[in-house]
């Protein structure tokens, strides 16, 4: 006789249509959410200057090199903090946002604290936090928040 906790191993991937459902929101979460808050400061920047606004291009929207950043990050820190969240169960929307303005503000402040640019850290620490928390939230919004229509008395515990 087998053990329970093998019997889902031994199944193979679930097949159930809400199973994919879950893991196809978070997959979009993953992609989507650390250009969120890339795209808010682009059309910030083409709206709050219509003197000087720049052309409207994707470059201009979305800063490339910003980017880039915000989806390493994404990657090598924040897959890692959303599975020990998800082991923890934590779900609110305010521990995503604390936790993308941790990841935001921490990494790319260490990085140039190591390089030794003294005075940029401070900048990136207060660029990085709000960034972080948008895109956290964002990331909330797309892969975790459900309605009140689809919860149930049993919390989701994910893919």
């Amino acid at each position: 006789m087998r053990p329970r906790r093998h019997r889902a191993l031994l199944r193979g991937p679930s097949t159930s249509p809400l199973d994919r459902m879950r893991t196809l929101r978070l997959l979009l979460a993953f992609c989507v959410a650390p250009i969120v808050p890339a795209f808010v400061v682009g059309m910030y920047f083409i709206f709050s200057a219509p003197a000087i606004r720049p052309q409207l291009e994707l470059s201009r929207i979305l800063d490339p090199d910003l980017t880039k950043i915000a989806y390493a990050i994404a990657l090598i820190a924040g897959v890692p903090t959303f599975l020990v969240m998800r082991m923890r169960h934590n779900d609110r929307w305010w521990q995503y946002v604390i936790c993308g303005a941790l990841l935001g503000s921490l990494p790319p402040g260490l990085l140039l604290a190591i390089k030794d640019y003294g005075a940029l850290v401070v900048g990136a620490v207060a660029f990085g936090a709000p960034y972080g928390a948008l895109s956290g939230f964002a990331f909330w919004v797309l892969g975790i928040y459900r309605p009140s229509g689809m919860r149930s008395n049993n919390r989701w515990r994910g893919p």
